[in-house]
């Protein structure tokens, strides 16, 4: 990927006892680097809070994965990193309230305790300059995802790549991209993120957390 990323630059840090992000962050086109600090694998979703709703109740909500809410939406975010590694997407934020969703990916019961800290607000403000509109940067290749299928426009070479995911189906989607460990096979991959037991059988290196359908990140 030739030159950087033109927008804001934001750091989360996922831990065991949730994440470290900021409160605020300007509106427009912002690249999130997600650093997984934790001992499982951590990502990050961006939950756009159209409602000024108290927090304990969209927590209640995320964690028990109930959507059936018209002021919560999915925008994505990094997708699951592995213990020590690093996971960046590159998100258009309009001004308004969010909420940060630093969950463990593979989880098996969301009926465990979950830490405070794993829910967090977030304000996307204008800035100090004028709104323009803002689009995603070129991208190398893109993926469109749909109910049970998804597409993609091109072949994947080895390398840092940009890849420009959009939501093309009515349901929310997400995407994991996977490196598997060396004797895994893909079905073994699969299996472990429906039971998720033990160590998984790949490494974690890109992908988004859920997008809201006609969504791109």
């Amino acid at each position: 990927r030739p030159g950087p990323i033109p927008g804001a630059e934001m750091v989360i840090e996922s831990t065991d006892t949730g994440c470290e992000a900021p409160d605020q962050v300007d509106a427009g086109l912002v690249n999130v680097r997600l650093f997984n600090r934790g001992g499982t694998l951590r990502h990050v979703e961006f939950i756009k809070r159209d409602r000024l709703t108290p927090l304990a109740e969209v927590r209640d909500l995320v964690l028990t994965n109930d959507r059936n809410v018209p002021w919560l939406r999915a925008l994505g975010g990094p997708a699951p990193a592995s213990p020590g590694g690093v996971s960046s997407a590159t998100l258009v934020l309009e001004r308004g309230n969010y909420v940060l969703s630093c969950l463990f990916a593979g989880t098996p019961s969301l009926r465990q305790p979950f830490p405070d800290g794993i829910v967090k607000e977030l304000t996307v403000t204008a800035g100090g300059g004028p709104l323009r509109p803002v689009t995603l940067p070129p991208a190398e290749l893109s993926m469109r995802l749909f109910e049970w299928n998804f597409a993609v426009d091109g072949p994947l070479f080895a390398g840092r790549r940009t890849i420009k995911v959009e939501n093309a189906g009515r349901l929310e989607h997400n995407v994991w991209i996977v490196r598997l460990l060396p004797g895994r096979t893909p079905e073994q991959a699969a299996s472990w993120v429906s039971d998720p037991r033990g160590a998984p059988p790949f490494e974690a290196v890109g992908g988004t957390t859920e997008l809201e359908a006609d969504q791109s990140i």
